[in-house]
């Protein structure tokens, strides 16, 4: 597993803030046509003035989802944890996973209460307490 956050390539990032700087110039553009005909209101102005405020609406949520995409591209810590399972007195031990690990197989650790073999019934990840995703 990598230990970082997974590689974006800049020509991401380019798209993403020139697109925003398209829709931005746009929709005030867009405004400026619609306010500074405002001593005669004409169907054409208001809906300048309508368009420049969805262009700026549009390119806020779009920042937004981007600033949000960005976050949850890095990668999360996940612990891998092996169960262990003593068939002779049903203890069970829960433990990292180790190379070579699968469901059945035989521990070499030892049972804490009979010094017994327990066996591999289950292996999963968990994310670390306190590195729960928050929406």
């Amino acid at each position: 597993m990598s230990d970082g956050k997974k590689k974006v390539p800049y020509g991401f990032y380019i798209i993403w803030v020139l697109s925003l700087a398209g829709i931005l110039i746009i929709s005030t553009v867009f405004l400026y046509l619609g306010l500074s005909n405002l001593k005669e209101i004409t169907g054409e102005s208001f809906l300048n003035i309508i368009m420049g405020i969805a262009g700026l609406g549009i390119a806020a949520k779009v920042g937004y989802d981007m600033f949000k995409a960005r976050i949850s591209l890095k990668e999360e810590a996940f612990e891998v944890l092996t169960e262990l399972l003593c068939v002779i007195c049903g203890e069970k031990i829960l433990r990292e996973f180790k190379e070579g690990d699968y469901v059945g197989k035989v521990s070499e650790d030892v049972c804490p209460k009979c010094q017994s073999s327990p066996s591999i019934v289950a292996i999963y990840s968990r994310t670390p307490k306190g590195k729960e995703k928050r929406y």
